[in-house]
């Protein structure tokens, strides 16, 4: 594929993963509009928590369903659609090194790894992931 077809296709996949986390968001918050109506309507329950041993009651929900929407679902999808642009971003940034390697040009790479490589693209790739690596986990 050409380096044009390979961000188009990262466009793609990206531009439905930031789909996908918006729906997410919007069910969520449907759901819990559901939740909400049906306590209203007065249907009780209880929730245990299998892990927790914790039991919540449907008086307990309600309290807290205004919080987790406004602030502890906002939040998770924010910073969902955080990590989504940080993949966009390095993957987009492989592309471009992997396809224009000649600004890598002057880094140093241990010969025994060139030796064990099997061809220059292996070389390369390896080059191009120590790159974003070092970017990626720099202070």
């Amino acid at each position: 594929m050409t380096l044009a077809a390979d961000i188009q296709a990262l466009r793609d996949r990206v531009l439905a993963d930031l789909s996908v986390a918006h729906d997410y968001y919007t069910d969520t918050k449907i759901a819990w509009d559901i939740v909400q109506r049906a306590i209203a309507s007065g249907r009780s329950f209880s929730i245990r928590n299998m892990t927790t041993g914790s039991v919540t009651t449907h008086a307990d929900l309600a309290g807290r369903a205004r919080g987790y929407i406004l602030q502890q679902l906002t939040e998770a999808t924010f910073q969902q659609f955080i990590s989504i642009f940080e993949n966009f971003f390095f993957d987009l940034m492989r592309l471009w090194l992997t396809a224009y390697p000649q600004s890598l040009g002057g880094r140093k790479l241990d010969f025994q790894t060139v030796l064990d490589s099997p061809d220059k693209d292996a070389i390369t790739s390896l080059v191009v992931d120590k790159e974003i690596n070092e970017i990626v986990y720099d202070r």
